[in-house]
């Protein structure tokens, strides 16, 4: 059986919720089984990213964390909406993965070429 292409498309904030750890851990979860994940940050999502979160105020665990843990089970691509860092202030060079900007159509189309694409 050939791995499958799974993109896990990030929309939230850090701490908005579970929803950053949970995208994390399953995207970990099926790199570790081989398949061909890649992360797509759009929205807030683009804060995950930044270095220098502090939860421990809120009582939560570093999300970003994690991202450090990817290159390592093998996922190699990650993608960024331009427009998200231009509308937020972000600039790509503080980002804590190295991050491929692109347009937000040419994310849709990439997106229609995955076999499994989960939004958190």
């Amino acid at each position: 059986m050939s791995a499958l292409q799974i993109a896990f498309v990030h929309s939230r904030g850090p701490y908005d919720g579970p929803f950053a750890q949970d995208g994390l851990d399953a995207a970990m979860v099926a790199a570790a089984f081989d398949q061909k994940v890649t992360l797509v940050f759009v929205d807030d999502g683009v804060y995950q990213l930044l270095p220098g979160h502090a939860p421990a105020a809120i009582g939560r665990k570093r999300a970003d964390e994690a991202l450090g843990h990817l290159g390592a089970l093998g996922v190699q691509r990650v993608l960024i909406d331009r427009a998200s860092l231009d509308l937020r202030g972000v600039a790509a060079e503080l980002l804590n993965l190295p991050a491929k900007p692109m347009e937000a159509g040419d994310i849709a189309r990439f997106l229609e070429t995955q076999d499994q694409v989960f939004v958190f």
